[in-house]
């Protein structure tokens, strides 16, 4: 399952930290208080320290647990990503709107597979043709020590998708616990942050979700764009080699 154990780097870890900090900060302005439960009933060290490092780990254990659900959730509802990375060299995708960028990638995916012997039908390609040759392209600018651009804005992505899982999870917590005090009839002083809350945290899954979407549409339209400027290069390089061996 890509997203959890793969391409795993400094962005993702705090990434978790972020998203994992964010869940239990929306969770004191719902009404819990479970930082405040750490430190007056478990049993830790007085340590400033000590407590701090708790807290960082927790936060990165939800983070981790987020980031699994919505792996799970992009890969088995959304989508959106293997949709995108499945159809970005077909005419009418909308992935790639420069047209002449996109004849330039079909070229490239076009002589890619005449060299490892994979037939395109009428220059057509398949959805794992299309898989295929972006995997190759993430692993090809890896190669050539030219990824880091590329995974600041994969890094943006999986943040945008940990915090459309979060915010979502947040206002549904959130909507059973304004029920709830709807029912019991607590004050409505009482109900006024929690509701907020509640509708804030559901309008920025929302906006996560559409930059989720955004972050994934760029970072496809960067990396192919990096792996084109690496493999001109490459091509460059083994032309003047192969050029100064036959003199």
């Amino acid at each position: 399952m890509d997203g959890i154990f793969e391409k795993f780097s400094v962005y993702d870890f705090f990434n978790l930290i972020i998203s994992g900090g964010t869940f239990i900060g929306g969770l004191h302005l719902i009404g819990f208080a479970p930082l405040t439960f750490l430190v007056n009933d478990i049993k830790i060290p007085d340590n400033e320290i000590v407590i701090l490092a708790v807290i960082l780990l927790i936060c990165y254990i939800i983070g981790f647990e987020l980031q699994g659900l919505s792996s799970w959730i992009e890969e088995n509802i959304l989508k959106i990503q293997s949709t995108m990375t499945g159809t970005f060299l077909f005419d009418n995708s909308g992935v790639i709107q420069n047209r002449e960028k996109l004849k330039i990638y079909r070229m490239k995916a076009t002589e890619l597979f005449e060299s490892k012997n994979i037939k395109v039908k009428k220059n057509e390609f398949t959805e794992e043709q299309c898989e295929y040759f972006f995997a190759y392209s993430i692993y090809f600018v890896q190669v050539q020590g030219q990824s880091k651009k590329t995974e600041k804005m994969r890094g943006l992505k999986g943040l945008a998708s940990l915090w459309m899982v979060c915010f979502a999870l947040l206002f549904f917590i959130g909507l059973v616990r304004s029920i709830f005090l709807l029912i019991t009839g607590t004050d409505f002083q009482e109900m006024i942050v929690p509701f907020f809350s509640t509708i804030a945290f559901l309008i920025l899954s929302i906006t996560s979700y559409c930059r989720m979407k955004t972050n994934i549409k760029y970072w496809i339209r960067m990396l192919l764009g990096v792996y084109e400027v690496c493999s001109d290069l490459s091509d460059a390089i083994n032309y003047r080699k192969t050029r100064y061996a036959t003199k």
